[in-house]
């Protein structure tokens, strides 16, 4: 009876042990396993995931992401130039503890949209998210919307309104404001804080 008892104790052990430890397919990104690395995180970024950093080791690299839409991360592992495996990881993972906590930054600001040849401007509210001082993503609320911005290493940024897909947009600065064009429109708001409480002022 002992023996019977502990077998079982032990079987219930192995099997939570096991469950802590065991890996969480991303099902719905199985299909980049073997795509060349440059060639993964293109797919990647056009699916709503924002690049948050990159682990080595001697034969294997770790990239972590993180899911605009459901804040999940998601570990990447790339072996001889190509994706290996692809699982949820923590949310740890995707805080860098050389970049600090995350903070943000809230403030008033115009912003508005340019199509057909008419510009729409409407009083806003933007809130910056920084990890360190790098900032990593922005919600742009419009009166009738909220745009949520994750900023990409390579001038573009991943776009995402509620009940929509996420796309990526090319965006530009110039002289305190960011623009950003999807389909044929240009959306923009003053991201320099002194220039967006002046514009505020006056608006």
């Amino acid at each position: 009876m002992a023996t019977a008892r502990i077998a079982f104790l032990w079987t219930l052990m192995v099997s939570v042990v096991g469950g802590l430890f065991a890996q969480e397919l991303v099902d719905h990104l199985q299909d980049l396993i073997g795509a060349r690395g440059r060639s993964g995180e293109t797919q990647l970024q056009e699916r709503g995931y924002t690049w948050v950093r990159t682990e080595k080791s001697e034969n294997v690299s770790y990239t972590f992401w993180q899911d605009t839409r459901s804040e999940r991360c998601v570990r990447v592992g790339t072996s001889e130039g190509r994706y290996s495996s692809i699982i949820y990881s923590p949310d740890a993972d995707c805080q860098s503890s050389e970049e600090g906590d995350e903070r943000q930054d809230e403030f008033q600001t115009v912003c508005g949209v340019a199509f057909e040849g008419k510009i729409h401007r409407h009083l806003c509210k933007a809130v910056d998210f920084y990890r360190g001082d790098k900032k990593w993503r922005t919600e742009l609320y419009f009166p009738d919307q909220v745009m949520r911005l994750r900023w990409q290493n390579d001038r573009t940024v991943a776009v995402h309104v509620e009940g929509l897909e996420t796309r990526r947009a090319e965006y530009r600065i110039t002289e305190g404001d960011t623009n950003f064009f999807l389909d044929d429109k240009t959306y923009f708001y003053t991201s320099d804080k002194e220039a967006a409480a002046l514009e505020v002022a006056n608006f």
